[in-house]
């Protein structure tokens, strides 16, 4: 009996997977087919696509998300000039800033960024809390040990850093640029470029797609054009996109 209890639970953890990867894969044509198609001005930064037609040095840049990943943050400043405020609290992004420090272009800041202001919990990918690696607030990773580190919301980080606009906002915060963005949406923040990624994680199948195509309904709606980013490797049930308000 208890070995067919098992193959039981195995079979049907089993049908779920095979039917969320169905569902992602549906879900990557459908927005293949309903975004906007690549412009010649949409071109590869480091690892992201920009609208290069409307940036310039002068553009204040918000980088959050960083790890031990800046080739984004890097190909921008190369390629325009601009210097990138880069946020990220976690002990793995704060030990690889540290040894990047004298690149004055780059400006870290050790904060999270949140719906609010307060502290969170940032929970690990694995269990094992001695390794640096990435964290992620929204628990993304389904795991029981975390660090609870200081986060801001958006329009709390520009006032102190004298900002009255982002014109370029790159968000791969390991699931929480879904609420952030929604919290975004309802101010009149309204950045001429973002470029993000929405992860399902432990949301339900059907609540993630309605949550997520009710976010990019207000993107729109706020004069954004949207362009779906496919990823090459279907990995990971998330989706990237770049939005490109116009001016």
């Amino acid at each position: 009996m208890i070995g067919n209890a098992s193959y039981t639970r195995k079979m049907a953890v089993d049908l779920s997977y095979r039917l969320e990867r169905l569902v992602y894969l549906y879900a990557d044509w459908r927005l293949r087919k309903t975004t906007k198609q690549h412009t010649p001005d949409i071109q590869l930064c480091g690892n992201y696509y920009i609208d290069v037609s409307c940036v310039n040095q002068h553009d204040i840049v918000y980088s959050c998300g960083v790890g031990r990943n800046i080739e984004f943050d890097e190909a921008l400043h190369k390629a325009f000039g601009c210097d990138i405020h880069m946020f990220d609290p976690t002990p793995v992004a704060v030990d690889y800033m540290v040894k990047v420090m004298d690149r004055l272009y780059l400006k870290f800041y050790p904060w999270g960024v949140w719906i609010e202001d307060k502290t969170m919990p940032f929970y690990f990918k694995k269990e094992e809390k001695g390794k640096l690696q990435n964290l992620s607030i929204t628990n993304l990773f389904q795991t029981t040990k975390y660090l609870v580190l200081d986060c801001y919301s958006l329009p709390t980080i520009m006032k102190r850093l004298s900002h009255n606009r982002i014109d370029i906002l790159k968000m791969d915060i390991e699931g929480t640029a879904m609420p952030v963005l929604e919290k975004l949406m309802e101010s009149d923040i309204c950045p001429r470029q973002m470029i993000f990624e929405l992860e399902k994680g432990r949301t339900p199948l059907l609540e993630f797609h309605k949550r997520m195509h009710r976010l990019l309904r207000q993107i729109e709606s706020k004069g954004y054009a949207l362009y779906f980013q496919p990823r090459q490797k279907k990995s990971k049930y998330n989706f990237q996109f770049l939005a490109v308000r116009d001016s």
